[in-house]
């Protein structure tokens, strides 16, 4: 999902993408002060106006407490039952930033409305601790089956395929168990990857570097898995090449000569290419692309995000019949009924998850399986994990 720190005049990079790189990339005492001090300006805000509204002190604490060890106890749950893998002071802090907001955001109600005021402050902090509880616990482990059908005349017989992206391992979770066994249930003829390997907070960790080939031998075994890179930023190229190689995976879309991959036997062609983030090095990249496609096949065409959508949907010539991708993690976060907040996608809220028609080309937009990594929430809430499902029925004559 995070893209390259270095973007062209031309590249537009939301405002809290920009906070999310410097944080992130800060070193961890000054991170560990951050979240602190959040944490810290939550409680004092809350002592303050608590005891404007005279409530008792006693009240007071015993708020505060209950809501530290709902959310502690929340985090550290999402790790013993190996949702997720941060740090607990990290995800506490950011636990307090959207509290803080609601009570800033009832505390004028509470002053003006005194007889509602316990439902007023309280109300909103217990649908937090229950968003906490699914975002944090329940959603992370709970995968998503898309099915997804299509007609082909020049398919060479019946073909099933698994689209998985946004795998971020950080350690092997409940997540890659739970899709090893429903990917081996589908029996796949192909598994494509669209990219981000590995966990943002752990791209040069030698476990989850080990746990992610394992991962992907397991897949391996069950179908011909065939992949393209992600974001710079999360899977630094020769690592990234190495990593897949290791585990027997076909990547492709580094070189102008590993661009396409083509089964005559199933009349299937695979394009990839590289993703920048850099949208006019990309659609550059892509008109050399376009002119491997060949017309006898199913053309799958894999890259790490819908950014290129608006490039081939005003395509003149010959388009994918299927464009697979990811990295917006459909939000990760969403909201009924705005849906994802942003996508770190220079597309914006355009292809944010899902289907999409750009004209004889389907776009799809997986939700991703894994999580954010650095300062992000370990959370899924309301996009849970997805793996997709495609059939490709041949029309014969």
């Amino acid at each position: 999902m995070p893209e390259c720190h270095h973007v062209t005049g031309q590249q537009h990079v939301h405002p809290l993408r920009r906070l999310y790189h410097r944080v992130s990339f800060h070193p961890q005492r000054y991170r560990r002060t951050l979240f602190i001090a959040l944490i810290a300006i939550y409680s004092l805000s809350t002592v303050v106006l608590f005891r404007l509204l005279d409530y008792p002190l006693p009240i007071v604490s015993a708020t505060l407490i209950g809501i530290a060890v709902g959310d502690i106890g929340t985090i550290l749950l999402a790790r013993w039952t190996r949702r997720s893998f941060a740090k607990l002071l990290e995800q506490w802090g950011i636990c307090s930033v959207p509290r803080f907001l609601a009570l800033s955001l009832t505390a004028l109600p509470a002053f003006l409305l005194a007889d509602w005021r316990d439902l007023i402050l309280i109300v909103p902090q217990l649908i937090g601790s229950l968003a906490y509880l699914q975002g944090f616990v329940i959603e992370p482990g709970w995968l998503h089956i898309s099915r997804h059908r299509m007609q082909s005349g020049h398919v060479k017989r019946d073909l099933r395929f698994v689209h998985l992206s946004d795998i971020h391992v950080a350690r092997l979770s409940v997540r890659e168990e739970k899709a090893l066994r429903i990917i081996g249930r589908f029996q796949p003829d192909y598994v494509f990857l669209t990219g981000d390997y590995l966990n943002l907070s752990h791209i040069h960790d030698p476990q989850a570097h080990e746990d992610l080939i394992n991962f992907l031998k397991e897949l391996t075994q069950i179908a011909p898995v065939i992949a393209c890179v992600g974001s710079p930023m999360v899977d630094p190229r020769d690592q990234s090449a190495r990593l897949l190689q290791a585990a027997g995976v076909r990547l492709l879309g580094q070189t102008t000569e590993q661009e396409s991959w083509h089964s005559d036997a199933d009349g299937l062609q695979v394009l990839a290419q590289d993703c920048s983030h850099h949208l006019s090095r990309d659609e550059s990249q892509w008109h050399i692309t376009r002119q491997l496609q060949r017309a006898d096949s199913l053309r799958v065409f894999l890259f790490h995000s819908p950014e290129l959508g608006p490039a081939i949907e005003n395509e003149s010539g010959m388009r994918p019949d299927i464009y697979l991708c990811g990295h917006t993690h459909g939000g990760q976060i969403r909201f009924w009924p705005f849906g994802a907040l942003f996508t770190s996608s220079s597309t914006g809220l355009r292809f944010q998850q899902g289907a999409y028609q750009l004209a004889d080309c389907r776009l799809y937009v997986s939700a991703g399986m894994g999580l954010e990594g650095g300062p992000a929430p370990r959370m899924r809430l309301f996009c849970r994990p997805e793996i997709g499902f495609w059939q490709i029925k041949g029309l014969y004559d």
